[in-house]
């Protein structure tokens, strides 16, 4: 993207009333999730799926995923796969 950064930044503020960080990260966690249910992506690693999705380390991913989802990436991919087994937890 070609563009200034604090342009950028206010305008997400702007429009959405979270900065650009939050703004950026509420974003990678929802494409995570997004990958996570998909049963392809089963075998990868939790932290593959974080640098995939842009985080640099697996204990930031874990940090902004639980402060966006309220529980961590572990637990919701053994959510996602207890459910789509037809198990429970």
């Amino acid at each position: 993207m070609d563009t200034n950064k604090s342009y950028t930044s206010k305008i997400i503020n702007d429009y959405s009333n979270k900065n650009y960080n939050n703004f950026v990260n509420e974003y990678r966690v929802n494409e995570a999730r997004k990958l996570l249910t998909e049963k392809e992506n089963w075998s990868f690693t939790i932290e593959f799926i974080a640098s995939k999705v842009g985080f640099k380390s697996k204990s930031t991913f874990n940090i902004a995923f639980k402060k966006f989802t309220g529980i961590t990436p572990s637990y919701f991919l053994s959510s996602v796969r207890n459910n789509k087994e037809g198990n429970s937890i």
